[in-house]
Order: structure tokens, then C-alpha cells, then sequence
């Protein structure tokens, strides 16, 4: 970006959040007033670390498109939505319907979100993981910042000060790293499967 006075760049949650981890000295270094757009896909993005990247590149407009891989882009969520909507993911596409089923669910973006809150934690992952009475249980899978220790009842505490007694975690994992793809996107699917191999029953 300082070099090159780049204008535009599309980012996954984990690389925002790696940014938002530097030292404050690394960002002071560079010049970034050139970028004029910020794409944001692939996952949902923790509302602290959008809130840092809105602030730290101020002339540009952040915009978040949700999709998938079979069917493209299905929502959009423009520059001036981003604070004013904590949680959205934005409005249908014009050629889109969406059609949402009832129900009660927790939403691991929402549970992220909060742990992200945490000055400790550097990344998470919230999955469900097997459970002999409701078939499954909210597990946070954490990655610390450098230098940090914590515990699973500290974190869970932490929670609770947060979030609805449902939605929060059951039990905490601390790992060195979480797998992701090329693109930095945390592969939730490798880390689930690690807790229902064994089991006959998949959820």
C-alpha cells in the first residue's frame, strides 16, 4: 500500500484481524491513505475488528459480500451500513430470494464476535461438537496472543457477561494455530471434524 499507493484490495476476517494485531508502530510506519475500497468476504468479520479497520483506513469505503461457492454472491452490505447494522450481513441481491426456516439457533458469528472482544484472544472458532443429551454443545476453539494465558472457566465467565445463557460455550479448547485455507480462511469443517470422529452419528 505504501509503495505501491494501492486503492483497492479484497481481504478474508483473518487477515483484517492480523493487521489489527501489529504493533501500533508497524501501522505508523506505512501510508495507507491511498486505499479508496476494502472488500471483505468468505466469513463473517468480528464487529471490533470491522470496527478497527474503519477506523484505521478511513478514506476507504468497506464493503462485505456473503455468498457461496455453488451460487456467488447472495447478500451485500454497504460502506455506510457496516456500524450502523452490527450483525447483518447486508441486503439480498436484486436477483436474489432468501427465505429463512423458524427456530431458535446460535450463530457462531455471534459467539466470535464477542470472543474477539477478548484482549487475549487472537483468533477463535465456534463449533458444535457432539453432546449426549442435546446432540450438540457450543465448543470455542481460541488461539492467545502472543504473551497471554487463560483459562477455559475464564473465558466462559467472560461469555456470560456477554451473551444469552445458551449461546455460551460448554467448554474451550487452547491451540497454537487453527487450520485455514490459501486464503486465510479458518476451515471450520477440519476443526469440527477432529470432535465427531468417532462418533456414528454426524450432525
Amino acid at each position: 500500500m505504501d509503495r505501491h499507493k494501492t486503492t483497492y484490495s479484497s481481504m478474508v476476517p483473518t487477515m483484517f484481524n492480523r493487521f489489527m494485531n501489529f504493533q501500533s508502530e508497524v501501522f505508523e510506519t506505512y501510508d495507507v491513505s491511498s486505499m479508496r475500497c476494502l472488500i471483505q468476504s468468505s466469513a463473517p468479520i468480528p464487529f471490533p475488528t470491522k470496527q478497527w479497520v474503519i477506523g484505521k483506513f478511513s478514506n476507504a469505503g468497506l464493503h462485505e459480500f456473503n455468498g457461496g461457492t455453488e451460487v456467488g454472491v447472495v447478500t451485500y452490505l454497504a460502506p455506510e451500513e457496516q456500524l450502523e447494522r452490527p450483525g447483518s450481513i447486508g441486503r439480498a441481491l436484486p436477483v436474489v430470494e432468501i427465505n429463512l426456516s423458524g427456530g431458535e439457533n446460535i450463530y457462531p458469528a455471534e459467539i466470535e464476535t464477542v470472543l474477539y472482544g477478548n484482549q487475549k484472544i487472537l483468533e477463535a472458532a465456534v463449533i458444535g461438537v457432539p453432546d449426549d443429551d442435546w446432540g450438540e454443545a457450543v465448543k470455542a476453539v481460541l488461539v492467545l496472543k502472543e504473551g497471554t494465558t487463560a483459562t477455559a472457566d475464564e473465558i466462559i465467565l467472560y461469555c456470560r457477561e456477554h451473551l444469552a445463557g445458551y449461546k455460551i460455550p460448554r467448554s474451550v479448547d487452547f491451540v497454537d494455530q487453527l487450520p485455514k485455507t490459501d486464503t486465510g480462511k479458518i476451515l471450520k469443517k477440519i476443526i469440527k471434524a477432529h470432535y465427531w470422529k468417532d462418533r456414528e452419528v454426524k450432525i
